[in-house]
């Protein structure tokens, strides 16, 4: 029973090739590693070519590796992995960041019955260059419990950003037979969330899943996290990724005639891409730029729309940002989610 590990790269080199190496250590005989490389530059490609274990395991053919010619981004990157597993017959795919590693080996025996299956994954801020799971910070642990697979996208329907098991594409395996039926793939025009469209287009049509209790997986959030995770841009659409999500939920629910309301959903992204955008505002500059991004977008009727079927107990969020947004008091907004991204994000240890 093979499983491909798939890896796209980014100018990580010295990470990268501490993932391969914990993936060596737990990894069964027979699987195989690909690395796509998106165009790093030359000394950071150097650095993975010049690596004696790299050569011995790329010339025994147990990892593949291939460079892009430009810059395309992970979406990419994946489907590239996945074409890979499809061409090579080989059963299972589990996708790995290049600076995140395993510190648990992913069981794979008696999984031909299961669609996906979940493992359990930490979160840590990584401060030095190192795999010792004991110097490093844990920000917080990601178990897995729910009762089916439609529950619990509903209940990511309702609290998305509670909802951890889908926000991500990794610590999870899939069924290459499955991606290929139903021509499953990232989408490569979207550069945030394209997890989650990922995910759930897979989920909608899978019922088998299986739930591995221990901490496999370390992602480790550093400035290339923070750098995508907490900038904003200009152009709505490009900021708010979630809305293809959006529409895929859609696609879900419409199919098993099961409620969604699409505007709360939204609000909920909403809210918190504004409280992450809030906590890099470090410069009084940064500070003004963000507060007329807000006053611009107070006017999109798609956000006051959103945030007046904003059902705060529900998503167990915040009242006072849906009454700043629908009286459209940007100032107030601008300087209460800079407080609450702050102490948020600075309890976690994101600096």
């Amino acid at each position: 029973m093979k499983i491909l590990y798939s890896i796209p790269h980014f100018n990580n080199a010295r990470k990268l090739l501490r993932c391969i190496e914990s993936i060596n250590k737990f990894k069964e005989k027979d699987s195989l590693i690909i690395i796509i490389d998106d165009f790093s530059l030359e000394e950071e490609l150097n650095i993975i070519l010049n690596s004696k274990w790299f050569n011995d395991f790329y010339l025994n053919n147990i990892i593949f590796f291939e460079r892009n010619i430009i810059n395309q981004g992970p979406a990419y990157c994946r489907n590239r992995c996945i074409d890979f597993a499809i061409n090579k017959n080989i059963e299972y795919i589990t996708f790995i960041d290049a600076d995140d590693y395993l510190i648990n080996k992913i069981e794979i025996n008696n999984l031909l019955n299961e669609d996906i299956v979940f493992y359990d994954s930490a979160e840590v801020m990584e401060l030095k260059t190192t795999s010792d799971f004991n110097n490093l910070k844990i920000l917080k642990q990601n178990k897995f419990k729910f009762e089916t697979l439609q529950e619990e996208i509903k209940n990511y329907a309702i609290r998305p950003n509670q909802i951890n098991s889908l926000t991500t594409c990794w610590s999870k395996i899939y069924k290459t037979n499955v991606i290929k039926y139903y021509n499953i793939r990232f989408n490569e025009k979207m550069r945030t969330y394209e997890d989650v469209d990922f995910l759930i287009k897979y989920l909608d049509n899978v019922n088998n899943y299986k739930i591995f209790p221990t901490v496999t997986y370390i992602h480790t959030n550093n400035s290339n996290y923070i750098s995508a995770t907490f900038g904003y841009n200009e152009s709505f659409n490009s900021l708010f990724g979630y809305l293809q999500v959006c529409r895929r939920l859609s696609f879900y629910f419409n199919k098993r005639n099961i409620h969604f309301n699409k505007f709360h959903f939204m609000s909920c992204y909403l809210s918190i891409t504004l409280i992450r955008i809030a906590f890099k505002m470090k410069k009084f500059r940064e500070f003004q730029n963000f507060y007329k991004f807000i006053k611009k977008r107070l006017k999109s009727t798609l956000l006051q729309k959103s945030f007046s079927q904003y059902d705060v107990e529900l998503a167990n969020g915040r009242s006072i940002i849906k009454v700043l947004v629908k009286n459209r008091f940007a100032l107030l907004l601008t300087i209460y989610v800079t407080m609450i991204g702050r102490h948020r994000y600075n309890k976690m240890g994101i600096k």
